[in-house]
């Protein structure tokens, strides 16, 4: 009775995946075990098909954008046997900050500019002669409080509707921002060499999925930035015990929590004119220089610092990977 009744239901609607080719073990025993709770059993050959068409899907989102999503789409119309169709779902990075934003208060990014920024600007003198860029400036978190003590700031924002909302806050303000609304790794975004003495690259890292990336940021940097000039970066980096897994990092490149080993940025000093004047726990130096009414700058700061947005840790259990401040100087 109860195979006659499997045979008279009917079952629709769609599973999705993150496009991460080291889901694909997970993410076929995840569709095998929903077809398997209305009857549904699929043969070796059957399995070796499902595999194939979810692994060529991961494969697929995953080399356009850790942003895509496979979608498995379940049909079983009545009295026949439930059936899938795969395919690939996009969102552009504007289309996941849309997300984004209807799940959490605003402001977005927070309305704290960072402790770290802040500081490292007083050291370098006259707030009016200290020409500053700041990179993925987002909606002004950073560049809007620098201008205010008189910082003249060029911001490079790459996604229109944050550059529309920062230079509408600067010119509100009548401040000293000029937003350049271009991606700051193309050949397009050209800087005035040896122009700027700070560069703020603030939650940027977080969101590059190679160190190429990374390598050509600070390319352009050591360019744009004059002798004794200043680079304030955050990024994400494992302890040193561990060695990432290939899932770990797409799972950080999917959360806005890309991380490199300390070895893979060597290279910053190593190959390029900069010396690291600064190598601290981001979550720590933020905690003890923002004032309590400012902390957290974010409801969701402190878990993604400490990279639970990628190793889902029992409490008082750390992350193998954590946010730090790193801070290097321009060499002559």
């Amino acid at each position: 009775m109860l195979r006659i009744v499997d045979h008279m239901t009917v079952m629709s609607g769609t599973v999705e995946f993150p496009s991460l080719p080291g889901l694909l073990d997970h993410a076929s025993q995840r569709v095998l075990e929903l077809f398997a709770g209305f009857g549904r059993t699929f043969s070796p050959d059957e399995v070796n098909t499902l595999r194939k068409l979810l692994g060529r899907a991961l494969d697929e989102g995953y080399r356009k954008s850790s942003d895509s999503r496979v979608v498995v789409q379940v049909v079983a119309p009545e009295g026949k046997s439930a059936n899938y169709e795969i395919g690939v779902r996009y969102l552009t990075a504007e289309e996941r900050y849309v997300v984004m934003a209807s799940k959490r208060p605003p402001p977005l990014f927070g309305k704290t500019p960072d402790a770290m920024v802040l500081n490292m600007a007083a050291t370098l003198g006259e707030p009016s002669q200290v020409p500053t860029l700041d990179v993925g400036a987002g909606t002004g978190r950073n560049a809007i409080a620098l201008a205010q003590r008189g910082h003249p700031v060029t911001a490079v924002e790459s996604l229109p509707r944050f550059a529309q909302e920062l230079r509408a806050a600067a010119d509100d303000g009548k401040l000293p921002v000029s937003v350049v609304a271009q991606d700051f790794l193309s050949s397009e975004t050209v800087l005035e060499s040896a122009s700027y003495r700070l560069a703020v690259v603030a939650e940027v890292f977080t969101h590059f999925r190679k160190i190429e990336s990374v390598r050509t940021a600070f390319s352009k940097l050591a360019d744009a930035l004059s002798p004794g000039g200043v680079v304030v970066a955050n990024c994400f980096v494992p302890e040193h015990w561990y060695k990432p897994e290939p899932l770990a990092r797409q799972v950080g490149e999917m959360s806005w929590s890309c991380f490199y080993t300390a070895s893979e940025l060597e290279f910053i000093t190593s190959e390029l004119p900069f010396e690291k004047i600064t190598d601290v726990s981001a979550l720590d130096y933020e905690r003890e220089h923002l004032s309590p009414a400012d902390w957290p700058p974010t409801p969701w700061f402190e878990d993604w610092a400490n990279g639970r947005n990628v190793f889902e840790t029992n409490p008082g259990m750390s992350a193998p990977i954590e946010l730090r401040w790193l801070v290097f100087r321009r060499l002559p």
